[in-house]
C-alpha cells in the first residue's frame, strides 16, 4: 500500500477533508538526489474556514532551507471579550499571605 493511501485512509476515518492546491507545486526542494522524500507537509483547518482550499506554497522564501513555507489568510473575526484583573498590592499583608500560603502548597 503507498503512503499517500494510508494518508487517505486515516483523513477518511478521521472525517477530515482534503484541501486541494489550485497550483501544486513541491514543498520540498532536495539538493542531495540520495536523500529521499520523507518529510510530509500538513495543515490543519476546518473545511468551512474561508482559507480552506486558498493555500500557497511560497517557494522563493525557502532561503537555505530545503522546505517552502505553506501559506494561508484566515480572517479573524473581531470579538469584544471580557477581561478581569485583580492585583495584590506589593509589599503588602495580603502579598505575605499569598506567597505563605503558595509556599505551603509547593513544599
Amino acid at each position: 500500500m503507498a503512503i499517500c493511501d494510508t494518508i487517505r485512509e486515516v483523513v477518511d476515518s478521521l472525517d477530515l477533508d482534503v484541501s486541494i492546491l489550485a497550483q501544486p507545486i513541491p514543498t520540498r526542494y532536495i539538493d542531495n538526489e540520495g536523500n529521499t522524500n520523507i518529510v510530509i507537509d500538513l495543515m490543519f483547518l476546518q473545511s468551512s474556514n474561508s482559507g480552506f482550499n486558498n493555500h500557497h506554497i511560497l517557494p522563493k522564501l525557502r532561503l537555505l532551507f530545503d522546505h517552502a513555507p505553506l501559506y494561508i489568510t484566515i480572517s479573524i473575526i473581531k470579538e469584544d471579550i471580557s477581561i478581569s484583573q485583580r492585583t495584590i498590592p506589593k509589599d503588602s499583608n495580603e502579598e505575605k499571605d499569598f506567597i505563605s500560603r503558595y509556599m505551603d502548597d509547593i513544599s
